[in-house]
């Protein structure tokens, strides 16, 4: 950018922004709409993968703005020096300030992140390295359910919501991330 006179914008890692966060916000209302609604009954949590974020935080704020007592269940695939409680409240604060800067003053819980919880103990030897649960998991959504998962993500948190749903007595949700759609059109070689 810099080269045709341009300044570079600066993208963190996993590209997890206050910004960004406001498309989960977004899904969360909608889930809230759908409980309203009567299609699905108020889950006691959401899981979802813990990378940079930008899920849980979204998440947790749009279900803390619509009044739900769902918590979010964020489950830690990488680092904990990138994904940590500190973190995950900067962003969710961050977002919240960016919503009533503009002008909604509703946008801001009187504590914000009261349902996020952050949990350990499924990325295995680190990043990117499968687990025998994530493999399960995989393998049960996809023969089970139909959908596909991968073993980073998306199977690491669904080996937690797994766990947790064989004691469970009140619906939970798992809500994947992992989008399988082909790419490959859009990159230019």
């Amino acid at each position: 950018r810099r080269r045709e006179g341009r300044k570079p914008v600066l993208i963190p890692g996993g590209g997890s922004s206050p910004l960004g966060v406001l498309g989960f916000v977004n899904a969360a209302l909608e889930l809230a709409g759908q409980v309203a609604a009567g299609d699905l009954p108020e889950p006691e949590a959401v899981f979802v993968a813990y990378g940079t974020g930008g899920t849980a935080a979204g998440l947790s704020l749009g279900l803390q703005l619509a009044g739900l007592k769902t918590r979010v269940v964020a489950v830690r695939v990488i680092d904990r020096l990138i994904a940590n409680r500190p973190k995950l409240m900067m962003l969710t604060s961050a977002a919240a300030h960016y919503l009533t800067s503009r002008g909604d003053q509703t946008a801001r819980p009187a504590s914000i992140g009261k349902n996020l919880e952050i949990r350990q103990g499924y990325i295995g030897p680190g990043y990117g390295h499968p687990t025998k649960e994530a493999e399960r998991a995989v393998e049960v959504f996809a023969k089970e359910e139909g959908v596909k998962l991968e073993f980073t993500y998306t199977g690491k948190a669904a080996a937690a919501f797994l766990k947790e749903a064989r004691a469970a007595t009140a619906p939970l949700l798992f809500w994947n991330t992992y989008s399988s759609a082909d790419i490959s059109g859009w990159v230019k070689k």
